[in-house]
Parts: C-alpha cells; structure tokens; sequence
C-alpha cells in the first residue's frame, strides 16, 4: 500500500495495466504449454508408426535368417498404428481448441492494452515534454527523450508479457521499426550528448568502462540466459545429433546391423529435436530482438562512441607526452653529444678515447630515440585496439544471441570495422593496385582521344567493343588463375586459342579458304552450317586437349615445371600451325555464321557479353 501512494497517476496506470496483464499472461502460459505438449506427443507417436512400420518389413537378422511376421502378428501391429493415429486425432483436436482459445486470450489482452495504455503514455509524456522545455544541457535532452522512447514501447514491453515473450512476426518487425526510427530520429542529440559527455569528463578510466557497460550487459544478459537455455532441447541438440550422425557414418569399425540401429535412434532424436526448435523459435526471436534493440539503442551511443571519443583525448594528450619526451631528449642528447666534444685530447689515447666516446654517445643518443617512437606507436596502437576490442564484444554479444546467424548489415558492419582497423596504405595500393591502374588509364583516354581528335572514348561503341574482346578472354583467364593457385602456370593458352581460332575460321570460312592445308585447297561449303558449328567446336577441343595431355603427361610424369611443358606445348603449336597453313592468314568467317551466334541488337549491344 506505502508503495502503491508513492507512485504518480501515469505509473499506478501502468502497474494496474500490468497487473491485469499478469493475469492473462499466467492463463496463456498455461495453453501454450498445452500446446507445447501436444506437439510433443504427436511427435513422439509419428516416430512410434515409423518405428512400427518398419516392423512390417522383411528383414534379415544377425545370422543372416530372413524374418517374415505373421498374419496374426502383422493384424496386431496394424492395430496398435490404428490405435495410435486415433491418438493423434485426437491430440490435433485438441490442439486445434487450444489455439483457438490462446487467440482469444491474446485478442482480449491486447484490446485492454488498446484501451488502458494511451492514457499511462498522455500523462507520462505530458510531463516530460514540460522537463524537455526546460532541459539545460545536451545530456538532459538525451535522457528525457530516451524516457519518452521507453514509455513509447511499453506497448511491446506489455505485449511481450502478454505472450510471454513469444510475438508474432508481425508485432516483432513494428518493435524494430520502432526501435529504428527512435535511432534514426535521435541521432543528433545522441551526437551532441556523446560530445557533451566527453567535454565535462576526464579520461575514461577502466573502472569507468565497466560502469559504463554493466547497465547495458544488465539487461542484456538475461534474455542471453533464456535464449542458451531455449536452444538447448533444440538447436543446440540438432547440432549434436548431427555431428554425431556425420561420425557414424565415418566410423569403418562399426558393422551395418549396429550403425543402422544407431543412426536410425539419432534420426528419431533428430526429428524430435526440430519440433522443439521449431516450438521454442518464436519466443528466441523475440527476446533476440528485444536484446538487438537494446544493444542498437545503448551500446554506441553510451558506451563505443564515448570511447572513440575518449581515444581521440587520449591520441591528444600522447602526441603531447610525445613531443614533450621528443624535446627533452634531443635536449639531454645535445648536452651530452657537446660534452663528448669538448673533451680535451693532446695525446693519441685520448683522441681514441674521445672518438669512443663520441661515437657511444651518439648510439646512446639513437637509442633513446628509438625508444620513444616505439612507446608511442605502442601507445597509439593500444588506444586503437582497446576501441576496436569494445566494437567486437558488441557483435559477441550478438553472435551469443542469433548463434552466429549475422543479418547482412551485422556482417557488412563487421567487414568495414575490420577493414578500417587494419587498414594500411602501403597493403591497400598493393592489393588494389591494379584497380587504380585501370582506372587511371581510363581517364587518360578519356582526356588524350579529343585531344588528338579522335572521337570521345567514353562511349557506347567503345565501352561494348572492350566488353566484347574481353568476355571469352575472362573465361581463360579463370582457367590460367587456377593453375597458378596450385602453384603452377600456362603459357600455352594464347597459342590453343590461336589454334582453335584458325579451325573454326577454316570451317566458317566462304568459299575456297586462303590457306591450304598440306598444300591442298579446302572447301567446307558442301557442309551444313549445323556440321560446321559441331566440327568447330569438337575438333578445336580435341587437338587444345591432346597437346594440354601432352603437357601435363611431362608434368606428371617426369615432374617437369609447368613453366617449361607450357613453353614447349606453346612452340609445338606455333611450328604445326605454321607448318600446316603455311604462315598464310586463314581469312575471314562467313558473317551469317557470326551473326548466327553472336548477333548484335539493334542498339549495338553485343550478345556475346
């Protein structure tokens, strides 16, 4: 009672509200578990028939004896199935009464919150909208507006109580959307209380840190706790009973009979194991969202964003230390280097003496520097991998709670951090080099062509010609890749290119072709254009593959290096063309061929793209 007239009118709305809710959350947890049961049970009497079916087979036993059950014992098993399938109807009828029963107690409970919560959300928001008039600083502003958000989403915090964490899709996409747009929404004053924090806060100390976290862990954790003791019935034994499936059928020792048994009894756990997972998956992707949403709405803006900023202070103030060392230094070193010189030396031990010392002194004097650039790229690499160590337990605390499922935004998010983080000029040109390359000579071309009045390089008829000439090559290019991975190479493709390129202009060629093959004119007008096409492509494969085996015979064989069976194969092809067309051209191909297989549209795109 002290505490029901402590509270004011919005808050003793919400706990009445609550209360109220409590009531049919206690009556629907009692039909889901009803629900639950029954899934269960039909489960287990689905994998009872299969188990029973499988009696009605023939099989063999250990000593090989065929085994055939009688009729009587054939009408008793049909009978326990009948038996059983009633028992299944009837658990699915109940069933079907429970859901009914469950929609009406969640309908009923939503309409009360539909008709109780505007008034808790009027009278909390009008308050606040008079302290957000008032608010003198940006932490105010955040805090209060943070407040109006949480009052804003106690209609989810009430439907999950309804439901007993289990919303529907529906409900659980306008949660996040919610949640989104509260981000989207409060991004500036989240900005200006990050910068705020930092102004009228020393250097975040690391008992601060955790005072820091604890609060947005706090609520986190026991949905985390929830989820592993959800998934442990269900994902986390499918994951079991698979591995262990895997390993049966690996195992050689165990016999046919024995690993049939124990992979049939995994299946059947198996099988079991998904429907619970399957039961349990709505009440794990609420309270993954719930936490999802707490950890989005918290963890940058009061906690990695503050430390980020706190880096900055701290990169300052080490710069600072830096220069301060760097200048006391070079002035100890200057003293020392001047009293070195200064020593005086008639006698040739003491000019020794003094080179020595000199020379000491100045390695002395390198040392030291060495030693102080070194503490502060230490330093600043440790500022850098404190933040970034924040930024992966916020994703380690995700991965704990979608069990290492990652949204295509959560695994972009975690590419560009580790990107950023180890990101280096020297290893980015090297590796993307050739990118720039390209990208530079496009430029060039595109200013030196009117230049030296040739026409615009950057159009349509240019871009398709270089997209033409370098489609078929991508695909040898791929092949050339894959030898050099396995650390090897082929220097022979562009003569098989070549190669397959003179058969197919002979066969397509119009007319008597321009070259002669051994000294002997050719025709192939008298072939079809399909035989054309089908001895094109079969012979060009048939002599690029018997010089490739040719190749990788001596490769193999002899374990010559690829480098020289490819230069070998390459010249053997350049002389056996040479010696077969005589060096002559082989002439063009007939164009309705060519349009025929790789036509171009009427805007000039080319198909062979």
């Amino acid at each position: 009672m002290e505490n029901e007239n402590l509270l004011n009118p919005s808050e003793k709305i919400l706990e009445d509200l609550k209360s109220e809710i409590q009531k049919y959350s206690l009556k629907i947890k009692d039909v889901q578990k009803v629900i639950y049961d029954n899934a269960v049970s039909i489960a287990n009497l689905t994998i009872e028939n299969e188990r029973i079916k499988s009696e009605l087979k023939v099989y063999f036993n250990d000593d090989g004896i065929k085994i055939v059950k009688s009729n009587d014992e054939k009408q008793v098993i049909m009978n326990k199935l009948a038996e059983n399938n009633n028992k299944i109807n009837d658990i699915k009828l109940n069933n079907k009464n429970s859901k009914i029963e469950l929609a009406n107690l969640i309908k009923e409970g939503r309409a009360l919150i539909d008709k109780k919560l505007p008034d808790y959300i009027e009278l909390s928001k009008k308050d606040l909208l008079l302290e957000l008039k008032n608010a003198k600083n940006p932490k105010q502003v955040y805090s209060i507006k943070k407040k109006i958000y949480l009052i804003n989403k106690e209609k989810y915090n009430l439907l999950e109580l309804l439901t007993n964490n289990q919303l529907d899709f529906i409900d659980r996409k306008l949660c996040y959307f919610n949640s989104l747009k509260y981000r989207i929404t409060s991004y500036f004053d989240r900005k200006k209380y990050e910068k705020y924090y930092i102004e009228n806060t020393d250097i975040i100390s690391d008992e601060q840190k955790t005072n820091l976290l604890a609060p947005i862990y706090a609520k986190v954790k026991p949905n985390k706790d929830r989820i592993e003791a959800l998934r442990a019935d269900g994902d986390d034994k499918i994951a079991i009973i698979e591995s262990e499936i895997r390993k049966i059928k690996k195992n050689r020792e165990l016999n046919k009979v024995v690993k049939k048994k124990l992979l049939l009894k995994d299946k059947e756990d198996l099988k079991l194991a998904n429907v619970v997972s399957k039961l349990r998956d709505k009440e794990i992707k609420t309270l993954t969202l719930n936490s999802e949403n707490t950890i989005n709405e918290l963890y940058n803006t009061e906690y990695l964003n503050l430390l980020k900023l706190n880096r900055k202070k701290l990169i300052s103030k080490e710069k600072e230390r830096f220069e301060n060392n760097l200048k006391e230094v070079n002035e100890l070193n200057k003293k020392e280097l001047v009293d070195a010189l200064t020593v005086e030396a008639n006698t040739p031990n003491e000019i020794k003496e003094r080179k020595e010392k000199i020379s000491y002194t100045k390695l002395v004097n390198k040392n030291r520097l060495i030693e102080i650039k070194f503490n502060h790229k230490k330093n600043l690499a440790k500022f850098k991998d404190d933040v970034h160590q924040v930024f992966l337990y916020k994703y380690h605390m995700i991965d704990l709670l979608r069990n290492s499922m990652f949204t295509f935004s959560q695994k972009q998010a975690q590419k560009f951090e580790n990107f950023t983080y180890s990101f280096k000029f020297s290893t980015f040109f090297l590796k993307y080099g050739l990118y720039f390359a390209i990208i530079f000579i496009f430029i060039a071309l595109g200013i030196v062509s009117p230049l030296i009045g040739r026409p615009n390089f950057f159009n349509l008829s240019t871009m398709y010609n270089i997209l033409a000439q370098s489609a078929p090559r991508m695909f040898l290019a791929l092949g050339v890749a894959g030898c050099i991975l396995i650390g090897g190479t082929d220097l022979s493709v562009g003569r098989m290119v070549g190669l397959a390129g003179v058969v197919t202009a002979m066969l397509f060629h119009k007319g008597d072709n321009a070259i002669q093959l051994f000294g002997n004119t050719i025709n192939f007008d008298a072939l079809g254009i399909p035989v054309k096409i089908f001895l094109a492509i079969f012979i060009s494969i048939l002599l690029c593959s018997l010089f490739s085996t040719l190749a990788g015979f001596f490769t193999a064989k002899f374990k010559i290096h690829p480098f020289v069976t490819t230069l070998a194969t390459q010249l053997t092809i350049f002389g056996f063309l040479t010696y077969t067309t005589g060096g002559l051209p082989s002439g063009g191909i007939d164009m309705k061929i060519k349009n025929m297989l790789a036509p171009t549209t009427s805007s000039g795109f080319p198909t062979i793209i």
